[in-house]
């Protein structure tokens, strides 16, 4: 990770609602921004956005909208759809982005503003959409891009698939620091333990689709598979 202001050299700026995710998106050419609170997200990708900035990135896990993702799969977006607006994808820079992954698959995905941890909310979402999956940060990112006319992409693993819901005492560990905390996790647990199976579940699932993002980052190399690096902004007013 290198540091961002107005002299820093050309990078793309990473997104992500997790510390760990943050920490896998670290490289040469990239500033992280990272936070679970999304007003603070926004704010902190703000600050981050300088002329120096070629690309924007949403970098992170998602949950399953399509039946039949496990996870670990890995999504390159062709776009991002949001609450009454979408975001399309740089074409060149997902196509730079899929030929250093392969096996990922080129979808739509859905944004929302919570978590989305009913199967009847992800089903609801994937009709009314046909996203594929779903995360809290990838409109962030996209609106960003489009305001300072960036270069725009997100690259997703499903953690959740379609087919689970997640445990409610798992979204207690969410911090705004994109932290987790373990103690409210086991705290909300003690209050609900018939979520136990699922949390156990969940966290295998999540052990697998941190891997398979550490893969996916190792793969896509500097910036993200960025390579037009003479870009610039046409306005960070």
């Amino acid at each position: 990770m290198i540091e961002h202001g107005p002299h820093s050299p050309p990078h793309v700026v990473a997104v992500c609602g997790l510390a760990m995710e943050a920490r896998i998106a670290a490289g040469h050419g990239i500033v992280v921004v990272c936070a679970g609170d999304q007003r603070r997200l926004a704010a902190e990708l703000r600050d981050a956005t300088t002329p120096a900035t070629c690309g924007i990135v949403s970098f992170g896990m998602a949950g399953g909208l399509a039946v039949g993702l496990r996870p670990g799969t890995c999504i390159v977006a062709r776009g991002v759809l949001a609450l009454g607006e979408g975001f399309a994808t740089d074409t060149g820079w997902a196509r730079h982005m899929l030929a250093a992954l392969p096996t990922a698959l080129h979808a739509d995905l859905a944004a929302t503003d919570r978590p989305m941890h009913l199967l009847s909310e992800k089903r609801n979402l994937h009709e009314r959409t046909g996203a594929v999956a779903v995360d809290m940060e990838s409109h962030i990112a996209g609106r960003m891009a489009r305001e300072r006319r960036l270069p725009f992409a997100a690259v997703r693993v499903v953690v959740d698939p379609a087919e689970r819901p997640v445990p409610k005492a798992a979204l207690a560990g969410h911090r705004a620091d994109g932290a987790t905390d373990a103690r409210a996790v086991a705290s909300a647990l003690l209050r609900r333990p018939r979520d136990i199976p699922a949390v156990i579940r969940l966290a295998f699932d999540a052990w697998i689709a941190s891997r398979a993002l550490f893969r996916c980052r190792r793969q896509l190399g500097d910036r993200f598979a960025f390579v037009n690096i003479g870009h610039h902004p046409l306005d960070v007013a």
